[in-house]
């Protein structure tokens, strides 16, 4: 097992021999099919032709926050798309940045698993005025991140989260483990079943194509792992763009 030493507020790591392979990656580089899917190492129906532009490494995917979005379809049965089928933890990292579309007095989602309702679980990402919040749930617990932090539009952040149901969520900022402006809400909860079993990029699993609420934004670079990730794992990943 190798050691990993770093230290995130001197900016320098001490050794790291590789990688930790993701189990799913979305470069965000290509699509096929009239850009009718977009390619990764599992592939998405994309929507109203979301736009590959320059991103932080090869190409992005831009979401106009109107109409554009893509669905992975029904992942409960995987660690893609249920935590509960991650026993070892769940770690997710991208880059994004922000479009103009005014999130005053809205919440506007990101992406999607199922964590945004009561009547669901699963991950999501939104955003209320100029705070970025996430959602990470199971049917038994979930975790509530409100207030992560404070963005701006078109600046570009690597934001990444890393689960483990004996842990709960830790937040990463631009490769640095952050302390959120509020700290993580956990509660426990009972939920059965959910019909809102959909991955998405750029609005609700459980209401699609909701003009009101899909954010404008850009995202490059998207990995999950099938476990908690290292800090320093994170802090290399970043520091390699």
């Amino acid at each position: 097992m190798l050691l990993l030493v770093y230290n995130c507020i001197n900016n320098y790591i001490m050794y790291i021999k590789y990688f930790v392979a993701a189990d799913i990656t979305l470069p965000m580089d290509s699509t096929i099919d009239n850009n009718e899917i977009l390619v990764g190492s599992i592939s998405g129906t994309m929507y109203a032709q979301p736009t590959l532009v320059a991103g932080k490494r090869g190409n992005a995917l831009y979401f106009n926050g109107v109409d554009q979005w893509v669905n992975f379809g029904d992942q409960r049965n995987t660690c893609f798309g249920n935590l509960e089928q991650c026993p070892d933890g769940y770690s997710l990292i991208h880059w994004i940045k922000l479009g103009t579309k005014s999130a005053i007095g809205k919440t506007l989602f990101y992406y999607s698993n199922g964590g945004q309702t009561s009547s669901s679980h699963g991950i999501t990402l939104f955003r209320k005025g100029n705070i970025l919040g996430t959602t990470f749930s199971t049917r038994s617990m979930e975790w509530k991140g409100y207030d992560l932090m404070e963005v701006s539009d078109e600046v570009w952040y690597h934001i990444g989260f890393t689960w483990h149901p004996d842990t709960g969520v830790t937040f990463f900022l631009n490769g640095c483990q952050t302390e959120p402006l509020q700290p993580f809400n956990v509660k426990s909860r009972s939920l059965a079943s959910t019909p809102h079993n959909d991955f998405t990029l750029g609005t609700p699993n459980n209401q699609l194509n909701v003009n009101g609420m899909m954010g404008e934004f850009y995202v490059d670079e998207l990995e999950i792992f099938y476990r908690d990730l290292h800090p320093a794992d994170i802090w290399k990943r970043f520091h390699s763009f």
